[in-house]
């Protein structure tokens, strides 16, 4: 039994069999129960995931579950159970709220008979748990849906493992009995959504084991086309329909949210409005971009600033296209400093990657601080994004069991015994082999492939954004390892 009742407060010490009449009582004495969770009830608003632009897997998997909600009989009859819940997974801003406000709108159908509560999983407690089962007790609940979403849920469910209190252990064990307590053949009318912006394995694995919040779903960010896609859409809302969009979009990278589009898009309007334009028009957007979310003006670079960033960038581009990644834009910002935009699907494959891949990637992410050091003799400090980029793809090689030289630092880290000094030493110095290896291996490129790097900055440096036909025309020189393994 993986559930710890010892820190349970003593109104939660009851029996799952338990009558609605005793259920109903505690609803009713606990003044916890029904005006705390009635304080979270959200309105179930019209709402279609065709209304969501991207997220194509996501919205696939959700409508599933929703169809298996909906029409349960067949499932029932066979003896089988209706989906507990669903992890949402991803980077902030990229639509997970979004997609549950959907799930909730899809599951109230025309009679709209859904139960919508939005918790911050911060708000919980092992009190608030117990009256929560105790309200979820008190329903019939095969006779309405209810979905309740805790948001942020790493803030309250992560992982038994690391230093908690005694009250925080408290609220995930009450969790889990909650979860438990509801029938499993019915368990689809009370349907769990928790969304992190972490990796799903750092929430207890008690709680999101199969059985309970089995199924798992990434929102990740949206790809070229569909930031071209966001730009249309939310600027058609912000009477700004004249704007390019596909010129837009290459400004932005993949790490890029639909959050940080709207933003963009506010700030852009915001613009046009102080120079007395009605709508916003290609200047404005570029400068938004620019601003990057600062308000105060900030002072330009100078010429030579500007030349290491253009060096800077064009390490990253070159190196990539030799590498054979997907670049799609280059860009040397006054203010802003540079970027250089690739697509995570790397070489427009399944998003499966290998460890050479990853490795790649890594290397072109250290072309830029490495093309400074070669080019200009002297790094800046844009470098230090690429940095910690570099170590978090590194450690995704050595975590996610990519690394063929030592599965073992994978295993004693997924089962739990690498809090070891031992283990977190070989963790370390693996992730930090990866990015030694990565480092030499940007050097020697940037080395060979010095005369592109300096003609592809020169080009950078004159235009300040490159993308499209141009880029392609600007990189279509630049040898391809693969190209140079095949013969």
């Amino acid at each position: 039994m993986d559930i710890d009742r010892t820190h349970l407060p003593a109104e939660f010490h009851h029996q799952q069999g338990s009558s609605d009449r005793a259920a109903s009582h505690a609803v009713e004495g606990s003044p916890v129960a029904v005006d705390w969770i009635e304080s979270f009830r959200a309105p179930v608003q019209e709402a279609s995931l065709d209304d969501l632009i991207g997220l194509s897997n996501a919205k696939r998997e959700i409508a599933s579950i929703v169809a298996r909600i909906l029409n349960p009989e067949v499932i029932l009859a066979a003896g089988g159970s209706l989906p507990r819940g669903v992890v949402l997974y991803g980077p902030p801003g990229t639509g997970k709220t979004t997609l549950v406000r959907a799930m909730a709108a899809m599951l109230a159908g025309p009679d709209a008979t859904v139960d919508f509560f939005v918790v911050p999983a911060g708000e919980l407690t092992a009190a608030r748990m117990a009256g929560l089962g105790a309200w979820l007790a008190a329903r019939d609940i095969l006779e309405k849906v209810v979905v309740l979403y805790l948001d942020e849920a790493e803030w309250a469910l992560d992982r038994r493992d690391r230093d908690h209190t005694e009250s925080s252990r408290a609220v995930l064990n009450a969790a889990l009995s909650v979860i438990d307590g509801i029938d499993q053949r019915s368990s689809g009318r009370v349907l769990w959504v928790l969304s992190t912006n972490r990796q799903p394995f750092e929430l207890d694995p008690a709680l999101i084991r199969s059985g309970r919040i089995g199924f798992r779903i990434e929102v990740g960010h949206p790809s070229f086309a569909e930031r071209a896609a966001l730009f249309g859409y939310y600027g058609a809302r912000k009477r700004a329909l004249g704007m390019d969009w596909d010129r837009a979009a290459p400004l932005m990278g993949p790490e890029h949210s639909p959050a940080y589009v709207q933003q963009v898009l506010d700030d852009a309007l915001a613009l046009a409005l102080a120079d007395g334009f009605d709508a916003g028009d290609w200047p404005h957007l570029a400068e938004a971009i620019e601003r990057d979310g600062k308000v105060s003006e900030a002072e330009g670079a100078d010429e030579a600033a500007l030349r290491q960033i253009a060096t800077h960038e064009a390490g990253h581009a070159v190196l990539g296209q030799h590498l054979g990644l997907s670049i799609s834009s280059l860009n040397v910002w006054t203010r802003r400093g540079g970027h250089t935009s690739w697509e995570p699907e790397l070489r427009g494959r399944s998003p499966i990657h290998t460890e050479r891949d990853l490795r790649d990637r890594i290397v072109a992410t250290l072309g830029g601080v490495v093309a400074e050091r070669i080019l200009m003799r002297s790094p800046s400090t844009g470098g230090s994004s690429d940095l910690a980029s570099a170590t978090r793809l590194a450690r995704a090689i050595v975590e996610t069991g990519a690394w063929a030289q030592s599965p073992a630092v994978d295993f004693d880290y997924f089962m739990d015994r690498s809090r070891s000094p031992s283990a977190m030493d070989d963790r370390y110095r693996a992730i930090r082999d990866i990015v030694r290896d990565a480092e030499g291996d940007a050097m020697s490129l940037v080395a060979r492939l010095r005369p592109h790097i300096e003609r592809v900055a020169t080009v950078a440096l004159e235009r300040r954004h490159v993308s499209g036909d141009d880029l392609r025309a600007l990189l279509a020189d630049i040898p391809r390892l693969a190209d140079s393994a095949a013969a």
